[in-house]
């Protein structure tokens, strides 16, 4: 697989250019994602001044059935994603176009992703970066390729070789993008998030031998 140059630039050009193209639509999914946050917040600030042991139960069930449902349209947005980049049809029911098998190998390599990590960050924190970002894109084989996450760990670690200096300037530029959103009366945060999503979307496309327009 041809290592392709990640151009920091380019991606957030492409993402802003992408987003331009249906500006409210992906506004919307952003929104939408926030109130799913929002949510899943509210049940935890309601578990921390629950006082009985069946309160606290019941409020744990629904803060995990929370990131279950944040983390299945989380998969949703990499999908949509992925296809506007390609130049394809999207619709706001993509995001409910993640079949239980991605879903569940998703979650599998998630926590594989989690304990590799983890570990990496005990070992001086350095290699912890490292690992996450080489399996950043494990999501994106997952919905895109179809691919158990075994394979998708393996896929991603592929792509993202000789890239990891290059992929973690690209997140610190991201994460700032998405602080001058939300600092830009908050709202900018609607913009910034679909934008960030879709450079990212592109630099997967660029690494996985993709040509786009």
């Amino acid at each position: 697989m041809t290592n392709h140059t990640i151009s920091t630039t380019e991606s957030f050009r492409f993402g802003w250019q992408k987003f331009k193209e249906k500006a409210l639509f992906f506004i919307g999914i952003a929104v939408f994602m926030a109130v799913i946050s929002s949510i899943q917040q509210s049940h935890k600030l309601s578990e921390n001044n629950t006082f009985s042991n069946i309160s606290e139960i019941y409020f744990s069930y629904l803060t995990l059935i929370g990131i279950l449902i944040s983390t299945y349209f989380s998969l949703g947005v990499w999908k949509i994603t992925i296809m506007h980049s390609r130049g394809e049809e999207i619709d706001f029911s993509d995001l409910l176009n993640i079949s239980f098998r991605n879903f569940i190998h998703y979650i599998l390599a998630y926590i594989l992703t989690a304990i590799a990590t983890i570990i990496g960050f005990i070992c001086f924190i350095v290699p912890g970066i490292h690992i996450a970002l080489r399996l950043l894109f494990v999501p994106a084989f997952i919905v895109d390729k179809d691919q158990s996450f075994e394979e998708a760990l393996k896929s991603s670690w592929a792509i993202t070789k000789g890239s990891t200096l290059k992929l973690f300037v690209w997140i610190l530029l991201a994460m700032l993008i998405v602080i001058i959103g939300f600092l830009s009366l908050i709202a900018g945060v609607f913009v910034a998030m679909p934008v960030v999503s879709l450079a990212l979307a592109f630099i997967y496309l660029k690494l996985s031998d993709e040509e786009l327009a």
